[in-house]
């Protein structure tokens, strides 16, 4: 009896001590995923300042057209939707989670983009 319940115990304290891993492994994913979210925004970021339409200020307004103004307002609106979801991130633990594998992954290429140019080319 005595040999079961040491089987038991071994069991719990097994159990606990995967679940602290389990813990440890969530905490650091969301570090990654914390920095690998606003790597990603601050690319999409670049990509609507690259992509941004020529200064439209200076010009006089008959001269614009509706492809010159919908452009504009449809970059201000992706601006703005991406600054709202920057600063109020998901409170979703699953959603947190997948932000650490996208970091793993942002991770892993940059590290083989590295490897490769410096290295094997």
């Amino acid at each position: 009896m005595s040999q079961k319940l040491s089987d038991a115990e071994l069991q719990a304290l097994k159990e606990s001590s995967r679940q602290q891993n389990c813990e440890n492994l969530a905490r650091v994913f969301r570090g990654i995923g914390f920095l690998a979210r606003l790597a990603v925004y601050a690319a999409l970021f670049g990509l609507l300042y690259v992509w941004w339409p020529k200064d439209i200020g200076s010009r006089p307004l008959a001269s614009l057209t509706l492809s010159d103004l919908s452009g504009l307002a449809l970059r201000v609106i992706i601006f703005f939707g991406l600054l709202g979801v920057l600063f109020n991130p998901s409170d979703d633990k699953q959603i947190r989670h997948a932000w650490g594998w996208v970091g793993l992954f942002l991770i892993g290429t940059t590290v083989c983009t590295y490897v490769y140019f410096n290295y094997v080319r």
